[in-house]
């Protein structure tokens, strides 16, 4: 994965929501997390790729960031 611990929060908290039995509070939790990432993700991946250069385009097309919708 390109962003692990963003993975791993992100599958964590949806399995927390789920296991709390709140479909309307998961949707909302999901919602706010892919906000958050989404937002996070590019700036960070702008960052790195102004940093390292080519060695981060081609780093990024071989792993996948493995969050849904992003």
């Amino acid at each position: 994965f390109r962003h692990p611990s963003y993975t791993a929060f992100f599958y964590w908290g949806v399995s927390l929501q789920l296991m709390l039995g709140n479909p309307i509070c998961t949707l909302i939790f999901i919602a706010a997390l892919h906000r958050f990432f989404s937002k996070r993700i590019e700036y960070e991946e702008a960052t790195l790729e102004g940093f390292f250069g080519q060695h981060y385009r081609d780093y990024r097309k071989k792993t996948g960031v493995y969050i849904p919708f992003f």
